[in-house]
């Protein structure tokens, strides 16, 4: 009854306009408006340098860890001092082998060495298929 009728801004009438500018901009000042220097962060410009922890990549150690997981698995079917040494010792030796094995070669070499191995390959485009027998086109020649 008496009340006043706030323009737009009924939800923050408890807060005030000074409160809001202190909480959600504390560094400006709004009596001087001066523009600001910006920010600089330093950038990392290194992007083409091998990410490595004890000298295997990531994905490498992942294989390592895969060996493992398979080591603990068939060590449960051995009985005595052996299932310790195919549990610990197998990966433990792949660590400096796959070291001295992936000793200059470029990034990520274990990844398409599996490829190479797993994929189809297609040698050239343009040689003759040797498994192919019918012709796909019929006025082609053979």
């Amino acid at each position: 009854m008496g009340s006043e009728s706030r323009n737009s801004d009924d939800v923050l009438w408890l807060v005030g306009d000074l409160a809001i500018g202190r909480i959600l901009d504390s560094k400006r000042d709004h009596r001087n408006e001066v523009s600001m220097g910006l920010e600089v962060t330093p950038v990392n410009r290194n992007l083409h340098t091998r990410v490595t922890f004890m000298s295997l990549e990531f994905e490498d150690l992942f294989a390592v860890l895969g060996l493992a997981a398979v080591m603990n698995v068939v060590s449960r079917f051995i009985n005595g001092q052996m299932s310790a040494y195919l549990q610990y010792g197998v990966p433990l030796s792949v660590v400096p082998l796959l070291m001295i094995f992936k000793y200059g070669k470029p990034r990520g070499y274990l990844r398409d060495l599996f490829h190479w191995y797993t994929k189809a390959r297609a040698y050239c485009a343009a040689a003759p298929d040797s498994k192919l027998r019918s012709r796909y086109i019929e006025g082609e020649q053979p």
